[in-house]
């Protein structure tokens, strides 16, 4: 389970010192599976420090590269501020600790349908990016072996079968393999002053199937207001933002209910190994049952 740093841990004169701020305040920001973001408003602008909780030196700075790689290749996105000694990530006790632009604009619930279209856009001009110049790993936002195995002390009996009933490990994919994002949901999308999107949180980013980033943005952007099924309205608006920049061809729309039926198991035994106690883990086994759904109205369609 996540263990989150509270601001009362941060040495907030200390960390303003290294950064060259003045009269800084500081609150807390909702939202984050692993770790803890506060909004830091000071005479030199806003910005978003974020408390690393679930890395170590070498991947909070592999994260803090990574997020400054995707800002200099044009992605709108907020750009890491180094320390006054040019360094990525500050050491606080314990604590790596990252800043940010703060990027202005509003973060939905539920993305609206009017943006639905963009957003889908927005993974395609990622999906064009260079993969060969990002030194992003590959394939690691999937179900493993170790992710399965632990599953066996699971104590929600119910969960746990329906996890060795519904999971697949991912097979190599045979197609060409482009920059994911892996964690497209409606947290890491920010709607600018002027209607644009722009798209935060690299900790997810690989290279992998681009029909897999396709079934996982599905499944952040795409669920009814119940949040028991995808809209299949709204993913059809995703998709036809999508294919303005990047084609779809039918045997990779074919594959995508069975893309998101994988991508919510991972989520789910993600969520179970994380918080370990609750529903949230069981959320999304009326939503890949809805997937499957979708499969079945795509054959239909086909032979009819």
């Amino acid at each position: 389970m996540a263990t989150y740093t509270g601001l009362d841990r941060l040495d907030l004169p200390g960390l303003a010192a290294r950064y060259g701020l003045r009269e800084v305040r500081a609150e807390p920001l909702v939202g984050g599976a692993v770790n803890s973001s506060f909004r830091l408003r000071s005479t030199a602008g806003e910005f978003v420090l974020t408390a690393l909780d679930g890395h170590d030196a070498a991947t909070a700075v592999e994260l803090a590269r990574r997020t400054r790689m995707f800002a200099a290749l044009g992605v709108p996105t907020g750009d890491v501020v180094p320390d006054t000694a040019g360094a990525l990530v500050t050491a606080v006790g314990p604590h790596q600790v990252m800043l940010k632009q703060w990027l202005a604009g509003r973060v939905h619930t539920s993305l609206p349908e009017r943006l639905l279209r963009d957003a889908g856009e927005l993974l395609a001009r990622l999906h064009l990016l260079p993969a060969t110049a990002t030194g992003l790993p590959s394939g690691t936002r999937r179900l493993s072996e170790a992710d399965l195995a632990g599953m066996e002390t699971c104590t929600d009996r119910e969960f746990r079968d329906w996890v060795s009933g519904t999971a697949v490990l991912p097979t190599p994919h045979a197609g060409t393999e482009v920059v994911c994002h892996g964690d497209l949901f409606m947290d890491n999308l920010v709607e600018r002053p002027d209607g644009s999107l722009a798209v935060i949180d690299w900790e997810t980013a690989s290279i992998d199937d681009p029909v897999f980033d396709l079934g996982m943005a599905a499944v952040g952007l795409c669920q009814s207001p119940e949040g028991d099924r995808i809209d299949p309205a709204r993913l059809t608006l995703l998709l036809d933002g999508y294919t303005r920049l990047r084609p779809l061809p039918d045997a990779d729309r074919a594959r995508l209910p069975d893309t998101i039926v994988e991508s919510c198991v991972l989520l789910a035994v993600h969520r179970y190994h994380r918080r370990g106690t609750g529903r949230a883990h069981r959320q999304l086994i009326p939503v890949a049952a809805s997937a499957r759904t979708l499969s079945q109205d795509a054959e239909s369609q086909a032979i009819h």
